[in-house]
Parts: C-alpha cells; structure tokens; sequence
C-alpha cells in the first residue's frame, strides 16, 4: 500500500478509531485509507465478522504504519454475543473510557437477500444492523450508505 503523496503532513494527532465492517469492500478501503492519516500512538479498532479477513488487513495496516497500533476482532453485530465481545474489546482497549479523539465508523451491514427482492421481511435485518447494533438508545447519530440492486 503505497500512501497518498502529502499524506505525512496531514495526519491527525493520536486517536482512537473503531471501524465496523472492517473486512472487505468500503469497510476495507476505508481502513486502508484511514490507517495513514491516524498519528503515532493512534488505536484502530477493527471490527468484522471475518476473522481471517481481519488479520490479514490488520498485518498489511500494521506494516505500512509504523506506530499505529491495530487490533482485530471478529463478531456479528446483527447478534448479542458479537455486541458483548465488541463492547468488551472497547472496554479492554480504551479502559480509561473513550479519549479525547474517538472516531466510530459504524460500517457494519449485510444486504443478503435483500437486494434480490423478498420484501418488507427481508429488507428490516439489512437496514437495521448499522443503526440499532452499537447501541439503539445512543444520542449518537449515524450515517449509513444504501443497498441497490
């Protein structure tokens, strides 16, 4: 992975960023966009229900920039033993409780059948994991991209 030129002077100061649907398509290129820009000392929390997927990137992130610390962890968001084992790896990487610089890219999402048609029935799982996963009461809003056929 090769960085955008003039992509040294523009990075951030250390922060902490948790990516969801972090192992292939958008979530993947985001990371692999993002990872450079993050300072020294930065945390990025990658977050996939693919746990190969996830460490292979995590080893390319982790060689391309040095100083940026990657972690991987492998759950289903759309189940509640996958937001207990992200939440908890939340906890464990930021005891101290979120930094001062804290950026959440809630990318989870799984289209399915949905973009084959099926209806109503089909289209609400698809819609509702990257809106309700992390945490359905939070004041936090949050973008999501459309599905299409």
């Amino acid at each position: 992975m090769e960085a955008e030129p003039g992509a040294e002077r523009r990075r951030w100061a250390a922060a902490s960023c948790v990516l969801t649907g972090a192992s292939r398509g958008f979530g993947r290129s985001l990371a692999r966009l993002l990872a450079p820009r993050l300072g020294p000392g930065s945390l990025l929390l990658l977050l996939a229900r693919s746990e190969e997927a996830l460490a292979q990137l995590a080893a390319e992130l982790r060689n391309s920039c040095p100083g940026l610390r990657v972690e991987c962890v492998a759950a289903d968001l759309g189940s509640e033993e996958g937001l207990r084992r992200a939440v908890g790896a939340v906890r464990e990487l930021l005891p101290g409780g979120p930094p001062d610089r804290l950026l959440l890219i809630n990318n989870a999402g799984n289209s399915g059948a949905a973009g084959q048609g099926g209806g109503r029935g089909k289209l609400v799982p698809c819609f509702s994991l990257p809106i309700i996963a992390i945490r359905p009461d939070s004041p936090v809003g949050n973008a999501t991209t459309g599905i299409g056929p």
